[in-house]
C-alpha cells in the first residue's frame, strides 16, 4: 500500500466538497478518479499530494512513499531551457553535477588529497545512482513521446503554452516515484502522443491515479475506478467499461432499497397513527422503535448531465463541402497542400493529425474566418453553417449566459431563457455571471447551447469534449449521433472520434480519406506500431523496463478475459437448452394443432441453431484459452532460463 486516505472532508464556505472520503492505493494499482465538473477531484488530488489540508481525516503515506502531482495548469521556468527544466526531474542531480564540476578541479590542483579524493568518489557514486548517465537519453526519449522532439537545447520563454503544458507533464515522467497522480495528463496532446502516454502508462510499474476525459486512455490504463458523487466516493473494481455498466446496476438496487425502505416507512407510519392510542399501543410504540433503528438508505440523485437533440431546420444540397489543392503557408512554412476531398450531405467526419498540422486552420478557413494561401474551396447550396471554436473568441467577456440564449433564440421571454439555459446545466446565479469568469467546460455548453439553438445544417467542431466530464462527453456522443445535418469534427478523443463519425481525415502527414471505423482503427494500429519500432530504436539497454512482468500481467489479463467469455457463452447455452427442452414438451402436448405445431417448430429450429452456434463459438474460445495457456508456460521457461 503506496497511499491510504480516511474519512477526509473538506467543504469551502457552505458548500459541502468532500464528505467522509475513503481509499487506499497498492503499489501497483492504476486508478481513475471520476465525477461531474465541480464534484472535487481535483480537491481531493490536491489533498492527496500533500497540497492541500482536509478539515478532517488522515492521509498515510507508506514509509518513504515518494509522490508527484500534475496539475492542469503547466508550472515550469520561464528563463530555463527544456532540458534545465528536465534536469530538475532528477531529483539531486544537478547539485550533484555543480559540485563534481568543482571537486573536479580540486583533485586536478591536488591529486594526493584523501579528502578530496574519497569524496570524489562518492559523488561518482552518487550521479551514477541517480541516473547521471541515461538522464539525458531519457528526456529525450519522454520529449520526443510527448510530441517536443529536438528542442532540449530551447528556451522555455519560446514554447508555447500547449508546449509548455507538455513539458511541465514530461519533467513528472521522468522522475522514478512510487505514485504519480495526473489531473487531464492529456489535454494538449495529439492523438500520437497520447497513444505514447497510453503505452508509457501501462508499462509503468508503480501506482497511478489519474483524472482524465479521454475514455479509450482510461479503458486502455486504469484497472479501478473511484467516481466522486455528491461528495461521496465509491470503488469500482475494472476499467471505465466496466464501471459504467456496474454504476447504472447499482443505481437501480440504490433506487429499489430506497423505494422499499419508503414504502416501509409509510406503511408502520400508518399503522402506529392509527394505534398509537388504541388497544395495540405498545405494539404501535414497539414499531416506532423499530423505524428510530431503521439504517437510512441514502436516495439515488440522478446528476442529469446536459440532454439536447440538434436538429437541422433545413435541408442542404448534396454536395456540402468540396476543396482542390487548398493550401496554408504561415511564416513561409506550409501547413498543409494539396488538399482536395469533398463532403456529401448527412456524412461525419473526423479529422486526425499532429499538432500544428492545419486541423483548426482548415475549419476557420471553411468558417470564412481565414483565407488560404492557395487552392480554393466551395461551400454547397442552402448549406447554413455553424463553427463551434474551441477558444470561444466569438464571445464577448462581458456578456452573460442569459444575454447570449436572449439574443438567439426568437420572441426570448424570461421563463423560456431560463428553461434552455437549465437544460444546459446553468442555473441559479451561473446565468447572470460574466462569461470570462466562466470556466472551461461552462463556456463550452454555452458554445454547444448556442449551435444547438442555430439549427445549422452543417457543423463545424474544434475540440468540443475539452472541459467536458464524461458523462457530458456521453451525452453530446448521443445528441450528434443523431444530428440530421454534416458533420466535420476535429478531436483527439479516441472513443468521441469512432462513436460519432464515419468518415476521416488524416495527415499522415499528407491527407487522406479514410472510409469507415475499421479503417481509423487501422490507422491508429499502424502508428502504435510506428512509435513501437521508433522507440525500440531509441531504447537504452540499461533501462530496465520490467518487461516479464508485462507480459505476464497482459497474458494474465488475457486469460481471465477469455475464461469470463467461456462462462457466458456456457450459461447462455443452458438457458437456451432449457428453453428447447420446455419447446419440445409443448409440441408433445399439441401434437394435434398443427397450426401451433408448425410455430413451435419453426421456434425450435431456431434455438438449435442457437445452440450450435454458441457451442462452435465455445470450441474457439477453449482453444484460444489453451493457446494462451501455452504461451503462458513457455514465458515461465525463458524467465526460468534466465
Amino acid at each position: 500500500m503506496v497511499l491510504s486516505a480516511s474519512g477526509i472532508c473538506k467543504s469551502y464556505g457552505e458548500q459541502e466538497v468532500l464528505r467522509g472520503v475513503s481509499l487506499a492505493l497498492g503499489g501497483r494499482d492504476k486508478m481513475a478518479l471520476v465525477g461531474r465538473n465541480g464534484a472535487g477531484k481535483t480537491t481531493l488530488l490536491r489533498i492527496l499530494a500533500g497540497l492541500e489540508e482536509p478539515d478532517a481525516g488522515v492521509v498515510a503515506r507508506a514509509g518513504r512513499t515518494s509522490i508527484t502531482f500534475r496539475p492542469q495548469e503547466y508550472a515550469v521556468d520561464e528563463e530555463s531551457s527544456i532540458f534545465g527544466e528536465m534536469l530538475r526531474a532528477w531529483g539531486d542531480l544537478e547539485a550533484i553535477e555543480r559540485e563534481l564540476e568543482i571537486v573536479s578541479e580540486q583533485l586536478a590542483q591536488d591529486p594526493t588529497n584523501k579528502a578530496i579524493t574519497d569524496r570524489y568518489g562518492e559523488l561518482v557514486h552518487r550521479f551514477d545512482a541517480v541516473g547521471g548517465h541515461r538522464w539525458r537519453f531519457e528526456s529525450e526519449r519522454i520529449l520526443a513521446g510527448l510530441g517536443l522532439a529536438g528542442l532540449g537545447d530551447a528556451p522555455v520563454k519560446r514554447m508555447s503554452g500547449g508546449e509548455k503544458t507538455k513539458l511541465s507533464l514530461a519533467k513528472l515522467l521522468a522522475g522514478d516515484y512510487d505514485l504519480l497522480i495526473l489531473d487531464e495528463p492529456s489535454n494538449h496532446l495529439d492523438i500520437d502522443a497520447t497513444l505514447w502516454l497510453e503505452e508509457f502508462l501501462v508499462e509503468y510499474q508503480k501506482a497511478v491515479l489519474i483524472v482524465s476525459h479521454d475514455r479509450a486512455l482510461l479503458n486502455a490504463v486504469v484497472d479501478k475506478v473511484a467516481e466522486i458523487d455528491n461528495g461521496k466516493l465509491s470503488l469500482y473494481n475494472g476499467n471505465i467499461d466496466f464501471y459504467v455498466q456496474e454504476r447504472e446496476l447499482r443505481r437501480d438496487q440504490g433506487r429499489a432499497a430506497y423505494e422499499r425502505r419508503e414504502a416501509l416507512v409509510k406503511k408502520e407510519l400508518e399503522f402506529i397513527r392509527r394505534n398509537i392510542e388504541g388497544q395495540k399501543t405498545k405494539l404501535a410504540q414497539s414499531r416506532r422503535k423499530m423505524l428510530d433503528r431503521l439504517a437510512p438508505v441514502d436516495r439515488v440523485v440522478d446528476h442529469r448531465a446536459f440532454s439536447f437533440p440538434i436538429t437541422s431546420r433545413s435541408r442542404s444540397g448534396e454536395l456540402v463541402i468540396r476543396t482542390e489543392r487548398l493550401c496554408q503557408e504561415f511564416d513561409q512554412r506550409r501547413i498543409f497542400g494539396n488538399l482536395n476531398f469533398e463532403v456529401l450531405r448527412g456524412e461525419k467526419v473526423g479529422i486526425v493529425g499532429p499538432n500544428g498540422c492545419g486541423k483548426t486552420t482548415l475549419l476557420r478557413i471553411l468558417a470564412g474566418k481565414a483565407t488560404p494561401t492557395n487552392g480554393s474551396f466551395r461551400i454547397g447550396n442552402s448549406v447554413d453553417l455553424a463553427f463551434f471554436d474551441q477558444e470561444h473568441s466569438d464571445f464577448s467577456p462581458t456578456q452573460s449566459p442569459y444575454d447570449v440564449v436572449s439574443k438567439t433564440i426568437a420572441n426570448p421571454t424570461e421563463q423560456g431563457i431560463r428553461d434552455v439555459l437549465g437544460a444546459f446545466g446553468f442555473g441559479g446565479l451561473a446565468i447572470e455571471k460574466h462569461i470570462s469568469a466562466l470556466s472551461g467546460g461552462e463556456k463550452t455548453r454555452l458554445s454547444l447551447l448556442r449551435i444547438v439553438l442555430g439549427g445549422a445544417n452543417l457543423i463545424l467542431l474544434d475540440e468540443p469534449t475539452n472541459h467536458l466530464d464524461l458523462e457530458s462527453i456521453e451525452s453530446l456522443k448521443a445528441s450528434l449521433l443523431t444530428y440530421d445535418g454534416t458533420l466535420l469534427l476535429v478531436s483527439h478523443d479516441r472513443d468521441f472520434l469512432t462513436s460519432v463519425c464515419d468518415r476521416f481525415l488524416v495527415f499522415m502527414p499528407e491527407p487522406k480519406l479514410l472510409y469507415g471505423t475499421l479503417a481509423f482503427q487501422d490507422y491508429l494500429a499502424s502508428r502504435r506500431k510506428t512509435m513501437g519500432m521508433e522507440e525500440r530504436a531509441k531504447r537504452d539497454p540499461t533501462v530496465d523496463r520490467d518487461e516479464e512482468y508485462r507480459r505476464k500481467r497482459q497474458t494474465s489479463n488475457e486469460l481471465k478475459k477469455k475464461m469470463r467469455a467461456l462462462e457466458e457463452l456456457e450459461k447462455e447455452a443452458l438457458a437456451l437448452e432449457d428453453r428447447k427442452s420446455g419447446l419440445e414438451e409443448e409440441m408433445v402436448a399439441n401434437a394435434g394443432d398443427y397450426r401451433k405445431g408448425a410455430e413451435l417448430a419453426v421456434q425450435h429450429r431456431k434455438i438449435v441453431d442457437s445452440i450450435e452456434e454458441l457451442l462452435e463459438r465455445m470450441v474457439e474460445t477453449e482453444r484460444e484459452i489453451a493457446n494462451i495457456g501455452n504461451r503462458s508456460a513457455n514465458e515461465n521457461e525463458n524467465s526460468l532460463d534466465i
